[in-house]
């Protein structure tokens, strides 16, 4: 019931009239869009007619006019929202009253992104464009660049006004006033200019932290990484007080991780792209290479092997430390497997095994090798690597893989002794061996054979 009296003043209000039905007409206590507007710029409407008058027929002066017009269809639209997010916002209310059945309840479209994405996509590139310069005086252009000006924060200014109201009526419809209060902002502000000082100049209802951790998301889906980035640290350091700044690059590279997680693999990789573009210029090698790393991964698990070999390969040309250069290797015969690149496997590997730096990771990168050995048909290969692999590491886990390689080629050539001795390495010298099952059954069935051949 705490709702009751917020819906029942609502429902005074249409709900999906478009916007041009609402000019005159009250709207929470507030004038139209256009009458508000009138007001805003009354000191420079007078100055704006007279230079529009005298140069009516400039195709730029028509051009500066449609900009003007258009902005305020955007106004228009995002009013839409407005209405959209409150209809979908009363009706989920309504539904929740146990007064009032679910039949009852008004329908309407669900607004937020629904509508806030599609404006930007739609209207960006052309507030991109920047304003129409007429070839007119200097103090002309001025009083035209003052009311443009007086455009924006007029519409800002209502904009603002008309979402705070949504705000109010539930945390779903407060995401859904800021995503769309901020389109006006982010179609005049580029994501690489945008400041702590464009997040002051909000409404404080769109700073409240519901409203920002929104805004982060919603910045992050339109791929304004330093927009999202800005917000966050605007979070940060209002919680701690001017705490340490963020690491950008850092702050990406979570991102993508969280995008990850929500299997949005196009925004991971927007933001490691980004985090890498940031950290490559400062000379900060390791951070980049540990980047490039989870982009490859990202790109496996994607299903694009061969994108994260490519990727890996960055790492091997960088000045990276020689145990980063020993994953990169090991990584890159990894992908290259996965995407089924034996040969090139087999050409590459000997340059690694070679080379000192990738010491640590040589078991991983000798087995690699092997496994493409075997599937090229290069048994001579397969079988100075594995022999090589078992005695410089006889006790690494993959070696269980070896030993039962082996044993399985000797089942082949019905050679059943042999099989089984190889199957006894495994079950004592590597118990913990994921290949424990297999063993145990081929030693039964072998066992099995045995005792039908001696009767």
């Amino acid at each position: 019931m705490k709702y009751l009296p917020i819906i029942l003043s609502c429902l005074l209000l249409p709900i999906t009239v478009p916007p041009d039905a609402v000019a005159g007409q009250a709207v929470s206590g507030e004038a139209s869009y256009a009458e508000f507007k009138r007001t805003f710029l009354q000191e420079q409407q007078g100055p704006y007619d007279r230079v529009i008058a005298a140069y009516a027929d400039d195709a730029a002066i028509r051009a500066f006019q449609q900009r003007v017009a258009t902005l305020g269809r955007v106004v228009g639209l995002l009013i839409d929202g407005f209405e959209a997010s409150k209809a979908a916002s009363l009706a989920s209310m309504l539904q929740g009253l146990e007064e009032m059945p679910a039949s009852a309840a008004p329908t309407g479209p669900s607004g937020s992104a629904l509508m806030a994405m599609d404006i930007l996509s739609e209207y960006e590139p052309y507030f991109a464009a920047g304003l129409p310069t007429p070839p007119i005086k200097e103090e002309e252009l001025a009083v035209l660049r003052d009311y443009y000006r007086g455009v924006i924060e007029a519409a800002q200014a209502y904009v603002g006004k008309r979402g705070r109201v949504v705000a109010a009526i539930s945390d779903r419809s407060r995401i859904d006033a800021v995503q769309l209060g901020l389109v006006l902002h982010f179609l005049h502000v580029d994501d690489q200019a945008w400041t702590r000082d464009h997040i002051e100049s909000l409404p404080e209802w769109m700073k409240q932290p519901t409203g920002l951790r929104a805004v982060e998301r919603f910045a992050l889906r339109l791929r304004r990484t330093r927009t999202a980035y800005a917000f966050v640290q605007y979070m940060h350091e209002s919680r701690l007080k001017g705490g340490r700044p963020l690491d950008y690059a850092q702050y990406l590279r979570a991102a993508a991780r969280q995008a990850q997680q929500d299997r949005d693999f196009h925004a991971a990789v927007y933001c490691l792209r980004a985090a890498v573009a940031e950290s490559e210029p400062a000379g900060d090698h390791e951070q980049t290479a540990q980047l490039r790393f989870d982009l490859a991964a990202l790109y496996a698990e994607a299903g694009h092997p061969q994108l994260a070999a490519d990727e890996i390969t960055v790492v091997l040309s960088a000045q990276v430390q020689p145990d980063t250069y020993g994953r990169a290797a090991m990584l890159r015969l990894k992908y290259l497997y996965e995407a089924d690149q034996f040969d090139v496997i087999v050409k590459e590997s000997p340059g690694y095994q070679a080379d000192d730096r990738c010491r640590i990771y040589l078991p991983q990168v000798i087995y690699i090798t092997w496994v493409a050995c075997r599937r090229v048909n290069d048994e001579p290969g397969a079988e100075q690597l594995s022999n090589v692999f078992l005695e410089r590491f006889p006790r690494h886990p993959l070696g269980a893989d070896i030993h039962f390689g082996a044993a399985m080629k000797m089942l082949s050539k019905s050679d059943y002794e042999g099989a089984q001795r190889r199957l006894e390495i495994i079950e004592y010298h590597y118990p913990a061996s994921h290949l424990t099952r297999k063993v145990k059954e081929l030693q039964e069935r072998l066992d099995k054979k045995a005792q039908e051949h001696a009767e």
